[in-house]
């Protein structure tokens, strides 16, 4: 090969890895978003036969407090239980709390129930007493068991959901796509991209209109956000779909009940359009 055409070649070839490196990364699927709130529960027995128990949830309302009771149901059968302790969320909706369960009220329990608020709680149109995260305990009890405290959020037990954010550049867009199900059917949801993620709780970012599930609970729904003018970082993001609608989440500049994260997840993965970014810039 002449050597002035290898070297025009071997130019080309270096211009398009160039290319390949600048354009912009695409997403391979969708994000699974996760119920809220989640953890898990350390649980044994006292030497008083009561239950030592040890909570480490995320997902919550920030700042919020919960009633913490034991059932003689289990999970899976909507349990009602009798109260224990108030415990609260920090400011980034993490929970950490160490509590104890007398015997009378250990006897016969089946599972751990975490309530939405606290008794005479009020706001957002919601009642306190909802349980949102539940864990069975194990029969017999031996040693520490530690357990996953699933939420109860959903309408059949059944949410769950996936979504998917991309950026154009060139238009200044934001579009989030939202798929999921386990809704009350026809119930309206506050949706937001957060700083933070869904451990460590922030302040929002953007605000999307609010999701509304169809007659089966389904969700299927797309928000593009015009005017911006920043691309979203790597990582930092997250998305959450609250309890209640954007007229219920919020009173007087502070989380009501409604607040409540049901479906959650970190945007990791931000899809770029063929033009969202120009090529070789």
């Amino acid at each position: 090969m002449p050597s002035k055409l290898k070297s025009a070649v071997l130019a080309a070839v270096t211009v398009l890895a160039g290319l390949v490196i600048a354009a912009p990364a695409i997403a391979a699927s969708p994000t699974p978003l996760a119920s809220m709130p989640t953890g898990t529960v350390t649980i044994h027995h006292t030497a008083s036969r009561g239950l030592g128990i040890s909570l480490d949830a995320f997902g919550l309302t920030p700042g919020s407090a919960h009633e913490v009771a034991v059932s003689k149901a289990l999970c899976d059968a909507m349990p009602s239980g009798r109260g224990v302790q108030v415990v609260d969320a920090a400011g980034s909706g993490r929970l950490h709390a160490t509590l104890q369960v007398p015997s009378r009220k250990a006897r016969g329990a089946e599972s751990l129930l975490l309530l939405l608020g606290t008794p005479g709680a009020t706001g957002g149109g919601v009642s306190p007493n909802k349980v949102i995260a539940c864990a069975n305990i194990p029969q017999p009890l031996r040693g520490y068991a530690q357990l996953p405290l699933n939420s109860t959020l959903g309408w059949a037990s059944r949410l769950s959901g996936r979504f998917t954010v991309t950026y154009d550049a060139a238009a200044q867009t934001l579009t989030v796509a939202v798929n999921a199900r386990g809704f009350v059917p026809r119930s309206t949801h506050a949706a937001h991209i957060h700083q933070g993620s869904c451990q460590m709780q922030g302040a929002v970012v953007y605000m999307l209109p609010d999701l509304v599930a169809d007659s089966r609970g389904d969700i299927h729904a797309v928000r593009t956000l015009t005017g911006v003018t920043t691309p979203p970082p790597a990582r930092g993001w997250y998305l959450n779909i609250h309890l209640g609608d954007s007229n219920q989440i919020l009173s007087g500049g502070n989380p009501t009940l409604a607040f409540q994260p049901m479906l959650c997840a970190n945007v990791d993965a931000i899809q770029s359009t063929p033009r969202a970014v120009a090529i070789g810039s």
